[in-house]
């Protein structure tokens, strides 16, 4: 027998029932945490690291939102507060009279967007006037007013000889909510 061999038989020899019971334990212990503990530390391990790229990952976004958020902020100081309405609404009214454009009485309907930071104010207007007359007064509205579109037109002649055309036509500004 080798000396090492030899001391630990005699080391064995010494010991009482309890010496081995608590050696077994240390050595089912030893073995539990190198079974299962051990591979759950590793993974507790991995979930940090990807938690720390997560967070890295974010904080490098954040330019791109706050980027974002002032291009949405920019877009939205385009648009003229909804006090200004009725000197929009004169101005179709002005390039109607310059097209010598006879206005019935239109229609009006305010509606809030989905955002709650713009208001559409639809105008239907029906007017009277010649197909040209009535084509130069969309353009210059359409042209004059950056904030309006033309959502529709219909044209209705009482007699195909008759010059006068009797339209509807309905256009909507895009006004900010003013608080």
């Amino acid at each position: 027998m080798t000396r090492p061999h030899w001391q630990l038989k005699r080391w064995l020899r010494r010991r009482s029932r309890e010496g081995f019971i608590g050696l077994a334990l240390l050595v089912i212990c030893l073995s539990f945490d190198l079974a299962l503990l051990g591979p759950t530390h590793n993974r507790l391990e991995q979930l940090r690291k990807n938690l720390a790229s997560v967070d890295t990952h974010a904080s490098a976004r954040l330019p791109e939102q706050t980027l974002a958020k002032q291009q949405l902020t920019h877009y939205y100081s385009y648009f003229p507060p909804q006090s200004s309405a009725p000197d929009w609404l004169n101005k179709i009214y002005r390039a109607a009279g310059a097209q010598q454009i006879q206005i019935i009485q239109g229609e009006y309907r305010v509606q809030r967007s989905e955002t709650g930071k713009l208001i559409r104010y639809h105008i239907t207007i029906p007017v009277i006037g010649t197909y040209a007359q009535l084509r130069h007064f969309i353009a210059t509205v359409l042209t004059d007013i950056p904030i309006a579109s033309l959502d529709n037109v219909s044209f209705e002649r009482q007699k195909i000889e008759d010059p006068t055309i009797t339209a509807k036509v309905t256009f909507t500004l895009y006004l900010a909510v003013t608080t």
